[in-house]
């Protein structure tokens, strides 16, 4: 009955089947025909593709070719500029008298002479300025650049010394001009302010150890025993000889420790003057270039302190 009902279901609807299967062809036709443009899209997207990513990857590749020769000639003018530095730094006759220069300071009095300030504070800023271009990673594996780094220590280890022995040699005479070209060769190194304060604590040490020695109570003991040990005899009448020679010995630590606080004095003194002068230094002068006091670059970065305030605090600290 069920199949019969379906047949005759089918036989009533036969021509809307039949429309209906035209119908399904048509849409089949349709889809094909849709998947044809589809594939058309495709093939044009990636021809369009193809035609904008190769001047794409044409100016890809020059722009990256352009980068390394820009990065090689950037290089090149390091290298030029540490080659230039060099020849110039040979160029001067403070070059070979700093070659000759050793970490024992061997003849230092008889090479100081020969340093002019112009010439020595000259090779200073030149000896920065390649330890500033050598520094760069880029030049690294540069074998020309490594040549040479040698003689820039050689040269850097030499003009400090230098320096130092006529800062030394300024503050022991007081003489102005010879700290102020030891001064101006750190202010070119960039290292102003580190030897400066090196400097000042220097006498500070330099002032502890000598309160230290000369107020030491047991070297006033060995005096004392000392003294007692000649003033002491054998005779019946020791205990008078002692009486005196105890009274003689106070008189003597009395005027010995009376002596030895006089030197300190004078000791005190002759360090608070190449302080003082160094300080004075400092607040005339100027770097001819930049036009900066040497003061205003060594004052306390927090308080604003000058250089002889903080030696005189640890001065008086030190003494205590």
């Amino acid at each position: 009955q069920i199949n019969a009902a379906i047949q005759t279901h089918m036989s009533e609807h036969r021509d809307e089947l039949l429309q209906g299967v035209v119908g399904i062809k048509e849409l089949q036709a349709d889809y094909e025909g849709l998947g044809m443009g589809v594939q058309d899209v495709k093939r044009s997207v990636q021809r369009i593709s193809r035609d904008l990513m190769e001047p794409f990857n044409v100016i890809k590749m020059r722009a990256a070719m352009l980068g390394r020769v820009h990065t090689s000639s950037l290089l090149l003018k390091k290298v030029l500029r540490v080659t230039m530095t060099m020849r110039k730094l040979r160029a001067l006759e403070v070059a070979a008298k700093l070659e000759k220069c050793n970490d024992s300071m061997t003849g230092m009095p008889d090479i100081l002479e020969g340093f002019e300030l112009r010439e020595l504070a000259k090779a200073a800023q030149l000896i920065r300025d390649l330890e500033i271009l050598m520094a760069d990673k880029a030049l690294v594996e540069i074998d020309l650049v490594n040549d040479e780094r040698v003689h820039v220590r050689v040269y850097g280890s030499a003009i400090r010394l230098v320096a130092q022995a006529r800062l030394r040699e300024g503050m022991r005479s007081l003489n102005q001009a010879d700290v102020g070209t030891a001064l101006q060769v750190f202010y070119n190194l960039g290292i102003l302010v580190d030897r400066v304060r090196d400097t000042l604590d220097g006498v500070v040490s330099a002032i502890a150890d000598r309160a230290a020695a000369t107020f030491d109570p047991a070297a006033l003991e060995a005096l004392a025993r000392a003294k007692a040990d000649t003033s002491s005899g054998s005779s019946s009448t020791a205990t008078q000889i002692k009486g005196r020679a105890t009274a003689a010995t106070q008189r003597y630590l009395r005027r010995r420790a009376q002596e030895h606080a006089e030197e300190f004095a004078e000791f005190m003194l002759d360090r608070l003057l190449q302080a003082w002068n160094l300080d004075r230094v400092l607040g005339k002068k100027n770097d001819p270039v930049t036009h900066q006091c040497f003061l205003d670059v060594c004052l306390d970065a927090n308080q604003r302190r000058l250089p002889f305030q903080i030696f005189w605090e640890k001065a008086v600290k030190a003494l205590e």
